[in-house]
């Protein structure tokens, strides 16, 4: 699973949003809601999401971590972040 969130984190910041979402799609299948890395690919999700202006899907992805047990505080702030930017971008 880690390696499946490194490579991912690394694919998206190279660009490679399609490699970083296949990535991310794996680890998801790996992992259950309450794993660490649960969060990290929806949130990288929803950054791919954000990125290709699919805001509905980029705030599901948002929502699923809001919604999953166990967030840390550092995830919470990012997605709370992203939120506040889609907000002010798309409406």
């Amino acid at each position: 699973a880690d390696l499946l969130s490194r490579l991912a984190r690394v694919a998206f910041d190279l660009g490679r949003y399609d490699v970083a979402r296949a990535y991310s799609e794996k680890l998801l299948a790996l992992v259950d809601e309450e794993h660490i890395y649960y969060c990290d690919a929806h949130i990288l999700l929803g950054h791919l999401a954000y990125a290709t202006d699919t805001a509905d899907q980029a705030l599901e992805h948002y929502e699923k971590v809001l919604a999953a047990p166990g967030p840390t505080e550092e995830q919470r702030e990012v997605v709370l972040a992203a939120i506040a930017g889609l907000r002010a971008r798309f409406q």
